[in-house]
């Protein structure tokens, strides 16, 4: 079984310090979120692998269906949805690997 893996989606288009700051909120909301699942406490106990993807409006939309996340908004964007934070995974939706890596 591989190691489980966070994975935060970018909403595309954001300033480089807007991305590191949200990416930054969603791991740690999501740790929160789901701290008592037996994957996250086993995450927080080893490697924090993360993988930090981006994604333009419609596949962040299809992105929120591919199972439980915290939605991340940025109040000096007016509320804007900027990241989404997903819970540790072993086993990640195959949809996943078809992001793009932030860079």
């Amino acid at each position: 079984m591989d190691a489980p893996r966070m994975y935060i989606i970018l909403k595309a288009g954001l300033e480089p310090g807007m991305a590191v700051l949200s990416a930054a909120h969603a791991a740690v909301s999501a740790t929160l979120a789901f701290r008592d699942q037996p994957e996250t406490q086993q995450w927080t106990s080893g490697i924090f692998y993360k993988v930090i993807c981006e994604a333009y409006e419609k596949e962040f939309e299809e992105a929120k269906k591919l199972g439980p996340h915290v939605l991340m908004t940025e109040s000096s964007l007016g509320g804007k949805e900027v990241a989404l934070g997903f819970p540790p995974m072993s086993d990640p939706p195959k949809r996943f690997k078809y992001f793009r890596l932030y860079k």
